[in-house]
């Protein structure tokens, strides 16, 4: 009888289900659904630009400020004219839902944005300018920017494969919390260290204004000098946390000996430039005094300089493992340390301004000595720290050597786009420099928190790479931007709360008060984009991307920041001048987010980038037991022949006693053989590390 056939699993009378729509999408599908959304989203902008500038004017006539300009938002009045075309595109059924998306979150967006403007008006008492009103217009690209995102998620545009809409949005949450678990201690580490320079700067000012003066100078350049260094640390960061998510631990202790020898490297230049800095003197005169003071002082900063590149590198040993509370609670004991010796040395013994670098260096070694002291004994480096000359041979440093230096211009180029800021800010008088300087370390303090966040959010992005999870990966890259839209409204909430304290902290003339406020605005705006774009730095660095950031952060503060900045104050004469300076630094952040949200969200293959990191992780294993591994493959291969063999002859005698003869002496010949030769063969096979 004959087999029933199998059931077919389509019942009789009933259509087979119809393939899913849209499981991936076609070829410019991605390009024209983005490109009808971006007018959409154009439409609604120009709108709300047109409501914006007619709600200021009201609001400078209400506060009888008038605009230095009047003629300058008259440009900006046909502006929604241009978009009435697309307005059938909001008819259309097929592109509804993204219209309707777009509404919803731009609508939400420019309300934001009102509220704003209510806040900088009635509660800070700003006067809003000609000035205000390009601010606020430079701030709708962003808006721009984060709607584009939600609909690409929607469209399927950043290559997930074509699943489900929304499906990266639904484990957020839980990368969410493990990059807040890992960087909340990071943000109060970065926080104190910055608080370390700022009670320096306390304790001399009671020495007198000069050696004031003297100590932010040699700050200053101690810091443009040491964060390239600092910078280099962040090849550790990537390459660590990657071997650590393939479980590589010794290739992991092989990255941390190779990162000793590279920060070594880096620090020998480094402590020439700084316990000579003349030629720094040379190309930026300054009073002699002052420069004999500043001197000195980094001279004796010098020692610090070894202790506390090995406690950054000592760290981030730590944070690629997910362990950051040790080095947060040291941290926060180093600034207690700190601020007693600077009591100690500058008060009461009366050393005066030699007391506090003498205080910060006791600080430094402090750290060191102690985050080395607790790795050893808990025993972190047993078994996978190593040190060997194989280690360091040209052709294994030469990828940490290229991470570093790329990630040392990254870091270094920002503080140097600074500080040329500042001596732009100099030139346009002593008020202009003091209220620049208020901003500055209010943007500075908030961006030592941000750095924070960044460095969690890099090690989470190395690991889920060295582990093959894509897309874990992605939703990293996915929550930094908002977890550093949060970080940075928190900021700016807390300093409009302050209303003036921030700025009394520093000064109480009334002058450099009033030039801080009106540039309220403006830079509110930076913060906003530049914590981000710290933030999300963090996802170039854990992918590896350096050289790309450093090229990037050239290009937008020297090309596009400093270049604006001089145009607007030394050439169109821009009033006031603080906010012609910072509406620099504006654009200047504005262009490296646009620059970063390209690299990560368009040009990163995030599958292949996985599959590199695994695979470089297993072919980079140590190559000092090479030859401990071959003569054990050796041993085992020869060990495994012998026993192959007695198997064999095992299976002949079985053979042979199968077509033997049935004569009784021969049997008993026959089964005497055959019992001692399974005798030793149940002996091999009892040996558990034995396989066929």
């Amino acid at each position: 009888m004959l087999p029933e056939p199998p059931k077919s699993p389509i019942r009789r009378g009933v259509a087979p289900k119809p393939p899913r729509l849209h499981t991936k999408p076609a070829k410019g599908n991605m390009a024209v659904n983005v490109f009808h959304y971006t007018c959409i989203v154009l439409l609604f902008q120009s709108c709300a630009a047109l409501i914006l500038l007619s709600l200021s004017t009201i609001v400078s006539f209400h506060h009888e400020h008038k605009s230095s300009n009047p003629n300058f938002i008259y440009p900006f009045l046909p502006a929604p004219l241009l978009t009435l075309p697309f307005v059938a595109l909001l008819l259309t059924k097929r592109f509804f839902p993204v219209g309707l998306t777009g509404i919803t979150c731009t609508a939400l967006l420019n309300a934001a944005a009102y509220l704003y403007l209510l806040i900088m008006v009635f509660h800070l008492n700003t006067g809003y300018t000609a000035t205000d009103c390009l601010a606020q217009l430079i701030i709708m690209p962003l808006h721009i920017i984060f709607t584009i995102i939600i609909v690409c998620t929607k469209l399927h545009a950043w290559r997930f494969g074509g699943k489900k809409r929304w499906r990266m949005m639904v484990g957020l949450s839980p990368e969410l919390r493990k990059v807040i678990k890992i960087s909340w201690p990071m943000m109060v580490q970065g926080l104190f260290t910055h608080l370390l320079t700022v009670t320096d700067l306390a304790f001399v000012g009671h020495v007198g204004k000069k050696y004031l003066a003297a100590a932010s100078l040699a700050l200053s350049m101690f810091d443009c000098l040491i964060y390239f260094v600092h910078g280099s640390v962040t090849a550790h960061d990537t390459l660590a946390s990657m071997a650590f998510g393939s479980q590589n631990h010794t290739l992991r202790g092989q990255l941390f000996f190779q990162a000793i020898v590279m920060v070594v490297a880096f620090m020998i230049p480094v402590h020439f430039l700084v316990a000579f800095p003349q030629w720094i003197f040379l190309a930026f005169p300054q009073e002699e005094n002052i420069a004999e003071l500043s001197t000195n002082f980094m001279r004796l900063l010098c020692v610090g300089i070894f202790p506390s590149i090995m406690f950054k590198l000592l760290v981030s040993f730590e944070a690629v493992q997910e362990k950051v509370l040790i080095p947060v609670t040291i941290v926060v004991l180093s600034f207690l340390v700190n601020l007693s010796l600077n009591f100690l040395f500058v008060i009461v013994l009366g050393w005066g301004y030699v007391g506090s670098p003498i205080a910060t260096v006791c600080c430094y070694w402090f750290q060191m000595i102690t985050i080395a002291g607790w790795i050893v004994i808990s025993g972190r480096l047993r078994g996978i720290f190593k040190p060997s000359w194989d280690y360091i041979r040209p052709s294994d440093m030469w990828r940490m050597f290229s991470l570093g230096i790329s990630g040392g211009f990254m870091t270094v180029s920002e503080v140097i786009g600074w500080e040329l800021l500042t001596l732009l800010a100099g030139m346009a008088g002593e008020s202009v420099l003091a209220a620049h300087a208020i901003l500055l370390n209010i943007a500075v303090t908030a961006s030592e928190i941000a750095v924070g966040l960044s460095c969690g959010i890099a090690v989470r992005v190395g690991i889920n790479l060295g582990k093959r999870r894509p897309v874990q990966a992605k939703r990293v890259a996915l929550a930094a931007p908002f977890t550093g839209l949060i970080l940075s409204s928190t900021m700016i909430v807390m300093i409009i709360t302050g209303n003036e304290l921030p700025i009394r902290l520093f000064t109480d003339d009334r002058e450099v008060i009033s030039m801080v406020k009106n540039a309220f605005p403006v830079f509110f705006i930076v913060e906003l984009l530049d914590m981000n774009q710290i933030v999300v730095g963090g996802v170039i660095r854990g992918t590896g991307k350096q050289i790309s950031g450093a090229v990037m952060n050239s290009v937008s503060y020297f090309l596009v920041g400093l270049s604006t900045a001089v145009l607007l104050l030394l050439v169109v004469k821009w009033k006031p001048e603080l906010n012609s300076i910072w509406l620099g630094v504006l654009l200047a952040a504005f262009v490296l987010n646009l620059m970063y949200f390209f690299i990560i969200f368009v040009a990163t293959r995030w599958n292949k980038l996985a599959e590199e990191a695994y695979l470089k992780n297993l072919d980079l294993l140590p190559d000092s037991s090479s030859e401990e591994e071959s003569s054990v493959e050796e041993e085992e291969e020869d060990e495994f022949n012998e026993r192959s063999a007695l198997i064999t002859r095992i299976m002949a005698n079985d053979e042979d006693m199968m077509t033997g003869s049935i004569n009784g002496t021969t049997m008993a010949v026959g089964e005497a053989k055959q019992n001692q030769t399974r005798s030793a063969g149940s002996r091999i096979f009892q040996d558990d590390s034995f396989e066929l």
